[in-house]
């Protein structure tokens, strides 16, 4: 045989019996089976008009009342302007969550109480969770506040919408009536702001709007 059939024959084996071309490679993810392209559920929110923060933050473990753990990205901002802490997992290390654990991440309609050593004040929020990132706009209240309240957390900014006893702006500022066509009208109610509260908020209800509102089966 020829050095240069030789040459042939082994490069054949090498790309179609089954090698993993440079090509193949390149679009393969951590895992070596994921694509590093957007899935086609982060596409479908993005058409929907949401946001995910594209910066580099540590992946963090929280917990669920029953013990289970799952991971976040770090995404509580700024709580001052001398904040050092922001996106790190001082501000998620005591957090807690009630929602869906996938692959050990964070995946679906879900609350996050954010609490942690570097939190300044612990806020509840509600929003979807995509592979353990936060989609924006996402719900977001003040817990510990003596007023029951509801607010609206943008990628860049946030907004409030209500604080019971003072005033509310639900059906008057964008972001918040942006919520309400996302989750139904009632979303802002003040039972929900309680239930938020005390542990008792039902997500059923707002996964099956939430769905609706995607298109989603």
């Amino acid at each position: 045989m020829s050095t240069v059939r030789a040459v042939f024959i082994v490069l054949a084996t090498v790309i179609f019996g089954g090698s993993i071309t440079p090509a193949q490679n390149a679009n393969q993810g951590s895992s070596g089976t994921e694509s590093n392209q957007p899935s086609q559920r982060h596409r479908s929110l993005i058409s929907h008009g949401f946001e995910f923060d594209n910066r580099s933050a540590p992946m963090v473990s929280i917990s669920a009342p029953d013990g289970r753990r799952c991971k976040i990205q770090a995404f509580v901002e700024m709580e001052s302007s001398d904040d050092p802490y922001a996106y790190t997992s001082g501000k998620l290390d005591r957090a807690t969550y009630v929602g869906d654990c996938v692959n050990g991440f964070l995946e679906g309609v879900s609350i996050v109480i954010a609490d942690g050593t570097k939190k300044q004040a612990r806020e509840a929020y509600i929003a979807y969770f995509l592979n353990g990132r936060i989609a924006y706009p996402a719900l977001k209240s003040y817990i510990d506040d003596v007023e029951l309240n509801f607010g609206v957390k943008e990628r860049t900014f946030s907004q409030g919408c209500v604080y019971y006893e003072r005033w509310n702006r639900t059906n008057t500022k964008v972001s918040c009536k942006k919520l309400k066509n996302i989750y139904g009208d009632d979303i802002f109610s003040e039972f929900n702001a309680r239930a938020l509260r005390n542990g008792s908020f039902d997500l059923t209800k707002y996964r099956r709007n939430f769905g609706r509102f995607m298109d989603w089966p």
